[in-house]
């Protein structure tokens, strides 16, 4: 019994409370069924507590906190206190011991130091990869010293106060150097041969002893980078070979043409198989690409799940908005994301273009908000379109979020899983999206997410959200336990420091 409690304990209690609420149907009290959740919640918290691990304890009282039953009983008192003093124990005694080298002589007190090496500068986050880059930089930080190093310069200045990382760029401004690479896959990051000698300077400096490595954009580095470091890290933001096979055909014959000269999926799965045999260990955000790079390259290395996180958990809102019961003239829909990212483009003209016109029919004030960075061209063109924003490189995303009332994600092409889909259901906003944009994310058709793949259904579920705000509030309240039970830091935390080695658990 308690093995079922934690082996996996987050998964657990989400598959209890998705079963519990089922039983509904059958007459029985939702009041009831919530309580039960909130009373598992409790026995997994305190089965965990049993086996010391406090963090993972506090993130599951979460859960049992919310229901009025357990938030000020005695239990819940009792495995607060225990979780925080665990924690705090530990902390004292030197659980960060966990960061010590062991086995070496002479070193055996210097902690680990952890090099996260990107392509474009990740601090201050915005969307996208650099999202999941800091995340992962910032949990690594926690277990050690941390750098993050851009290949494309950056400003040092920018990086994010009190976050305990050092911020370098081994790029320079306007830099026109020969590439490392003449041939190159379309997923290959340009990077001029002026910038290997200054981050081996930068390594000489900081000494890491691991590398994490932001994917196959990288990959032509990892042959400078194998010699100096103890453990070298493959962070596969997506199968980019799988990526590469699924990208649509181009009309004009020379496209066409060129694409079939290029024969860019043959090379990028050559140059991932390549990176793969340098690598000592693959981070992969999802089970879904875990068994997919498992089918094409059945690699050596170890595998590890780094999901993505919810990013700035701090700034998102603590209470479902209030917009959603407002019963406006229309919704507010909002995307987000890499305007200038190829899916995301398609998607974008996809809900300006069919979805739109199809919710115009039922509110025609209904508004389309699209924000992220480098819009192109085609995006920027959708402006002049009735009903319709872009709000290109925002700084901050949380008013946008505060002004919507629904997130709709009608991806038909891409890969990984979309940190999109995490920010919308840990501010409050509910989400319809295609099954490919929740690809890996594990969440319920219906509670968490609404999913259609057509432009009729997505517009469909869109009206009747607005027209049930109540339904609304509460889809949002099942998708937000959801994303910070699964996605918040603490289990962030714990899959960075399983992902780091055994020394970091």
């Amino acid at each position: 019994m308690s093995q079922r409690y934690t082996a996996s304990p987050r998964r657990t209690l989400l598959g209890s409370s998705r079963e519990l609420r089922k039983l509904s149907r059958h007459g029985i009290p939702k009041s009831a069924l919530k309580r039960r959740s909130a009373w598992v919640a409790l026995r997994i918290s305190r089965q965990l507590i049993m086996e010391r691990r406090y963090r993972e304890a506090a993130d599951i009282l979460r859960f049992a906190r919310n229901h009025p039953a357990y938030r000020h009983g005695w239990k819940m008192l009792q495995y607060t206190f225990r979780s925080h003093a665990g924690a705090l124990f530990e902390a004292f005694r030197g659980y960060p011991s966990s960061l010590i080298r062991s086995g070496e002589s002479g070193e055996g007190t210097r902690a680990r130091r952890i090099m996260v090496l990107t392509v474009d500068p990740a601090a201050p986050p915005v969307s996208g990869a650099d999202l999941r880059n800091f995340q992962n930089a910032l949990s690594a930080s926690k277990r050690g010293a941390c750098c993050l190093v851009s290949i494309r310069p950056g400003n040092p200045s920018a990086s994010v106060p009190g976050c305990g990382i050092e911020v370098r760029t081994a790029g320079l401004p306007g830099e026109e150097s020969r590439p490392l690479t003449s041939r190159r896959c379309r997923i290959e990051a340009r990077i001029p041969r002026s910038v290997p000698p200054r981050l081996l300077a930068i390594i000489s400096e900081f000494k890491p002893d691991i590398i994490l490595v932001e994917g196959i954009p990288l990959a032509s580095l990892l042959v400078f980078l194998r010699p100096h470091v103890e453990m070298l890290i493959l962070d596969m933001h997506n199968i980019e070979s799988d990526l590469a096979a699924r990208r649509p055909v181009q009309t004009s014959l020379r496209k066409r043409l060129s694409a079939k000269l290029k024969n860019d999926p043959a090379r990028t799965r050559k140059l991932e198989k390549k990176a793969i045999e340098m690598v000592d260990r693959i981070w992969v955000c999802s089970e879904v690409d875990r068994h997919r790079l498992l089918e094409l390259h059945r690699p050596a290395s170890t595998i590890h799940v780094v999901p993505n996180g919810i990013p700035g958990p701090a700034s998102l809102h603590r209470d479902i908005p209030k917009g959603i019961s407002r019963g406006g003239d229309g919704p507010v829909i909002l995307f987000v994301g890499h305007l200038g990212y190829w899916p995301n483009v398609k998607a974008a003209e996809r809900l300006a273009t069919g979805i739109l016109p199809l919710v115009h029919k039922h509110f025609p004030s209904a508004l389309v908000v699209l924000a992220g960075r480098s819009p192109a061209a085609s995006v920027l063109s959708l402006a002049a379109r009735p009903g319709l924003e872009i709000h290109a490189d925002p700084p901050d995303l949380s008013g946008l979020y505060e002004r919507a009332d629904i997130a709709v994600v009608p991806l038909s092409e891409g890969g990984g899983t979309r940190i999109k889909i995490l920010e919308a259901m840990a501010s409050g906003l509910p989400v319809v999206a295609t099954a490919l944009a929740v690809e890996g994310l594990e969440l319920a058709d219906g509670e968490e997410v609404l999913l259609a793949e057509t432009d009729e259904g997505i517009a469909r579920h869109i009206v009747e959200l607005f027209r049930n705000p109540e339904a609304m509030r509460q889809h949002c309240r099942y998708a937000r336990n959801t994303v910070q039970l699964r996605y918040g830091s603490g289990a962030l935390d714990l899959a960075v420091s399983e992902g780091l080695g055994s020394g970091f658990c």
